[in-house]
This record gives structure tokens, sequence and C-alpha cells, in this order.
């Protein structure tokens, strides 16, 4: 009984599955591989919806086109200097995966200073003519379960993807130049992937919205709102249009129009390669500046929805749709005002050819006030979809909550915590699991801790459970 219960603390090894399930068709062992190259195959391909503003997209596709070649006529070559090479080198993550040519970061920063001044010869002409090599450009993609929903379920991972190692340095170079120019015109109410800051930050403007709205007796609602692959299925010309409104360089812009032009991919899986295939359209989620693209991409948005002055306020500060990348929560006092920001971001959506999920994006009432404003049942809605109307959901990390959130998160940082321990240490904190003391007090404080007290910050327990957190020595 007792090792049942550890191995049930451990969890299933059950991401080692033995089928999937691709759009109700079933893949099993071998086969799996071939399931994973045809669903990422499929999002990576641009199909025309006839549920996106189509003729908006082929203006924008044809206005792209323009603006490549303006960029091109007006186009001047800034050289690669040695303290641009060096910060993109030392920028490097150490102990990733390798890629498709078996480089990995270590080969580059261990290479010395004569592999540097090659590197940046090599990518100076690569800036040169505003044009980076196809052989670049093949990432290495590797399915990720999200830890929610049927894990047999394609639809349920997202796909990491490994870049070649030149590439990132190319990437991160081009990040170096065009990133305050990115921060400067980054709305507010965006926290995420952002420098010295953090994703917290955004559920801090959601709490001290729902405090406020305690103390003045107004109810609080939340939408949380759920993109379909939303960083894979990015179009590529919104794209450019949107790094040519936001005042990118001429040259990043070509660059950036040249590393998504003929990308491919192909996928890993229990060590097997499945055939490259093209990627058509989105950004690569594992890519250098994948996340500051995305940013650009998606920053309209936040713009209209905050220039409304709908939704909430702390004081006289809006604060209506506070967002980490992807993820964006709308919050208001008034149902009317929740729903209207809602249908700005679903014909957002359509222009930009990305689809809100109805039934994964949800509402969530909090108990703010006894005062409350009678609505029609399925009142919510994404394009006359129904949203459910929920008692909890996660949001970034944190179990928001009708009543309680703090004691929510902090049983699910409970579970999660000690689910870490025991698939680090076996049978947990005692002499005997093969483990010294130091060791596995170092293990506890490092790596099960964080977990254990994620968000509490923002949160502010009180009652039992601060009890429980204050008795941790």
């Amino acid at each position: 009984m007792f090792h049942k219960i550890i191995k049930n603390q451990r969890g299933k090894l059950s991401k080692f599955i033995d089928q999937l399930n691709v759009d109700d068709e079933i893949f099993y062992n071998e086969d799996i591989i071939e399931g994973w190259s045809t669903h990422f195959h499929q999002l990576a391909k641009k199909i025309p919806n006839p549920n996106y503003d189509n003729e908006y997209l082929e203006l924008i596709e044809n206005e792209a086109k323009i603006i490549i070649d303006i960029c091109k006529q007006r186009f001047k070559h800034c050289p690669i200097t040695n303290k641009e090479m060096e910060k993109a080198i030392s920028d490097l993550n150490r102990n990733k995966a390798v890629d498709y040519f078996g480089i990995n970061a270590e080969n580059i920063i261990h290479g010395g200073k004569q592999l540097q001044q090659y590197l940046q010869l090599l990518f100076d002409k690569s800036f040169e003519f505003g044009c980076i090599s196809d052989i670049l450009k093949i990432g290495i993609l590797f399915p990720v379960y999200k830890n929610k929903g049927d894990i047999k379920s394609a639809k349920n991972y997202r796909g990491i993807t490994v870049t070649p190692t030149y590439s990132k340095l190319i990437e991160k170079i081009i990040k170096i130049r065009e990133n305050p120019v990115i921060l400067k015109n980054q709305n507010p109410l965006q926290r995420g992937f952002t420098e010295n800051t953090t994703p917290l930050l955004c559920e801090l403007m959601i709490e001290e919205f729902e405090r406020e709205s305690k103390d003045l007796k107004l109810p609080t609602y939340i939408a949380l709102l759920d993109g379909k692959s939303a960083f894979d299925v990015v179009v590529h010309s919104n794209l450019i249009r949107r790094l040519y409104q936001a005042g990118i360089s001429d040259q990043s812009i070509i660059l950036i129009d040249s590393l998504y032009k003929n990308a491919t991919s192909c996928v890993k899986w229990r060590n097997n390669t499945s055939q490259i295939f093209e990627i058509e359209q989105g950004v690569r989620q594992g890519g250098a500046i994948s996340a500051d693209l995305y940013k650009l991409y998606v920053n309209p948005l936040l713009n209209i929805l905050s220039g409304t002055g709908l939704g909430g306020h702390i004081g006289d500060i809006g604060c209506c749709a506070p967002t980490c990348a992807d993820d964006v929560a709308i919050i208001s006092n008034n149902p009317m005002e929740l729903q209207m920001l809602i249908d700005i971001a679903a014909n957002f959506s359509k222009r930009e050819g990305y689809t809100l999920q109805p039934t994964k994006s949800v509402v969530i009432p909090i108990s703010t006030s006894t005062k409350s404003i009678e609505i029609d049942e399925n009142y919510w809605n994404i394009n006359k979809n129904p949203m459910p109307v929920v008692e909890h959901s996660t949001h970034i990390g944190i179990q928001k909550c009708q009543k309680n959130s703090a004691k929510l998160t902090a049983e699910e940082n409970m579970k999660k915590a000690r689910r870490s321990l025991y698939s680090l240490m076996g049978t947990g904190l005692h002499g005997k699991n093969g483990l010294d003391p130091g060791t596995a007090i170092t293990i506890l404080y490092t790596y099960v801790m964080p977990i254990l007290t994620y968000g509490l910050e923002i949160l502010l327990p009180s009652g039992r459970i601060l009890d429980y957190y204050t008795s941790i020595p």
C-alpha cells in the first residue's frame, strides 16, 4: 500500500502514450510520430476560414508586400558590432537540447574568439543582403503536454521548437537592436515575457481590482479568453505590417520576413524524427524573438480595449485587460461592458486570423458584493456561442475562484509540491532515501518551496492557510 501511494503521488508515466488522437484519427505505437507530424503540419498550414475577415486579410497581405518593397528601397546596412555578437552569445541558454545539426549553445560559447569572429563575418553578410539561408530555418519540434485535458489528444499539446543555434544568434542580435522599440510600443497591460517584470503583475492587477470592488461594494466579473494555438497561427503578413507600424528598422523587418519565409520543422518523439514540413504561419514557441513578435502582434487589441474606457478601473487607472502573452483576462464591474469588450476581442481575432474558443473561454463572477445585476442565461458569448460560467479556473498558475482564490491556490500548490517532492526524492524526507540531509534540504528549498509558495505574495493568505505556511521552517 505504501509504495502504491508513492506511485500515485509521483503521477503516472502517462506521457509515454501508446496511442494518439488527431482529429478523431487514432495512431498507435510506432505510427504516433506520423500523427504528430500530421497535427503540427496542419497547424502550420494557411487554411481559409469562413469565420475570418478574409477580405481584410487579403488587403493586409498585399500591404505587407508593399511594406517589404519599401523596406528594401530604404534599406541601409547596419554592421554587427563586436559588442552585439558577444552579448548574443552570452545570452544563449545553456544545457538545452541540440539543434537539427547537433549543435548546442555550449559549442558556440566555448568556441573561442576565432569562432566568434568567423560567425560575426558570416552573419554580417546575411544582414547586408537581408537574407537568411533556408538551412538555418530547420527546427526540431517537441510536443509538450499542457497538463490539462486528455493526454492522448494532440490538441492538448503545444509544440516547442528547437531552432538552429546559428539562427538563435541572428534572432538575439535583432532582439538586442529592436527590444527598446518593442518595449516603447508595448501596452502597460501586457506583462508577459518582459525583462525586469513578472507575469504575476497581471494577476496583481486583477486582485487589486477585486479588493477595490469589494470596498466599493460592486460586483466583479472576469472573462478568461482562450485563443486556439495562438502562437502557431500568427499570420506573417499581419506581423510584418505590425512591425512596420511599430517603427522596427527596415533591416530587421527584412530579416524577420526572411527568417519565416520557407521555414521548416520536423517532429521528434521517442528518438524518432518525422519528415520535414513547411511552416506557412505562426511564430515558433522556443524562438529567441518569438514572444516579442507575438506581443507586438496582439498589442493593438490591448490598445483598443483600454482606449474604450470600459471595464475595470483601480481608482482612475484603467486595467480592463491584464494580459500575459496570449492569456487575456477581461475584467469589469458591469456584465454588459464585459460582453462589449469580449465582442471587441472576438472581432479582432477575425481580422488577425485566429480563433477564440467559446467552450474554453470562461466567465467567473467574483463574490465582492451582495449586489448583483440580473442577466439572461448564456448572456456572455463569443460570436453568439455561449461561454461557460464557472466557479473557478486557472489563470497564470493561480486558481481564480468566486469566493476564496487564496485557499484554492494554496491547496493546489500543496498537491503540486507534494508530487514534485516525491518525484525528486522517492519516499520523501528521511535518512534512508539514498540522499544525505544536506542534498535533500537543498532540493526541497530549490525546487519544492517555490512551487508551494507560488502566487501567495499576490493573494495574501490568512487564517489557517497563513498558519500552515508560517509553520514551515
